[in-house]
């Protein structure tokens, strides 16, 4: 899989299947649109490709402070996991902002990319001011002979899939919704930092992670998946400012089940898979360490370990 970062680093392409978004969280529906774009390709010997944007036009237009569930690294890690044979990171400007929809298709989409066939969502717009939607990209197809494919909404146990229901479930804790609409496991990513060793102090050592992800689960008690070098471990993770304590600075700490390694500076991903509880603040120290007691004794029955 190839990326480029810019319309004029790519080499004109005669025949291709595209499908565009901003993708964020690459969900179940996400997922589906992109594999029915690679199929498309391979079928009329064509090349499959991706175009999304950086930054989300969103946070360009600072409209909303939204918090997106993938950093531009996992998306694209994702998406290479579908076969696709190219990804165009637009990046999102005053310039791209202004581009008529007309431009768009006739500049980049055909002349550029050599397109035959589109895939887009029911909700897709594009061009200035938004001037562009099904409709107009329906006509441009007759004007400059491609097809067109609209996916419909994709409900996911009675629920519609797609990246705001997402975000509203993760930030509500409720992450085994979010993981039956992303097709996975949420995940972050960072690095190991050191911490105040409070639970190395109670007996239970955590690795403290940083990250650059913009979205985080509502402060409590996960049940988690620690990769480290390409292996899982299962864990106990807390987000939030442990009360009991006094913590004034949210933290992301996790307790590896079994696992006594000094991890500083290493690059790991945190998969959540379950809310055990909320944070709480405990009047000691003793019943906060019965209370981690009980949340690995569960973690240790769910993992089977």
């Amino acid at each position: 899989m190839l990326v480029f970062y810019s319309i004029n680093e790519i080499p004109e392409i005669e025949n291709s299947v595209i499908t565009i978004g901003n993708f964020d969280g690459l969900h179940y529906a996400h997922q589906k649109i992109i594999k029915d774009t690679v199929n498309r390709a391979k079928q009329i010997l064509a090349k499959s490709v991706v175009i999304t944007f950086e930054p989300h036009p969103l946070k360009f237009f600072k409209k909303t402070d939204i918090k997106l569930i993938q950093t531009l690294s996992q998306k694209l890690e994702c998406i290479s996991l579908l076969g696709v044979n190219l990804i165009l990171v637009l990046k999102f400007d005053k310039e791209l902002s202004e581009m008529s929809a007309v431009d768009f298709v006739d500049k980049v989409l055909i002349k550029r990319l050599g397109m035959k066939e589109l895939y887009i969502g029911y909700n897709f717009q594009f061009g200035k001011a938004k001037e562009g939607d099904i409709n107009m990209m329906i006509k441009f197809s007759n004007m400059f002979n491609f097809k067109v494919y609209v996916q419909e909404p994709i409900m996911v146990d009675g629920i519609i899939c797609n990246s705001t229901t997402i975000r509203n479930f993760i930030e509500r804790g409720d992450i085994e919704v979010a993981n039956k609409l992303l097709d996975r496991f949420y995940s972050i990513s960072g690095v190991v930092i050191k911490g105040e060793s409070i639970g190395r102090v109670i007996g239970y050592p955590t690795i403290n992670i940083q990250t650059e992800n913009e979205l985080l689960p509502l402060e409590g008690v996960y049940l988690t998946y620690v990769i480290y070098d390409n292996k899982s471990y299962p864990s106990v993770t807390n987000i939030g400012y442990r009360p009991t304590f006094k913590g004034k600075n949210k933290s992301i700490e996790s307790y590896i089940i079994d696992f006594n390694k000094e991890l500083y500076g290493e690059k790991v991903q945190l998969l959540f898979l379950k809310r055990l509880r909320d944070e709480k603040k405990f009047d000691s120290t003793k019943e906060l360490i019965e209370q981690i007691i009980k949340d690995v004794k569960y973690a240790r029955h769910y993992f089977n370990i």
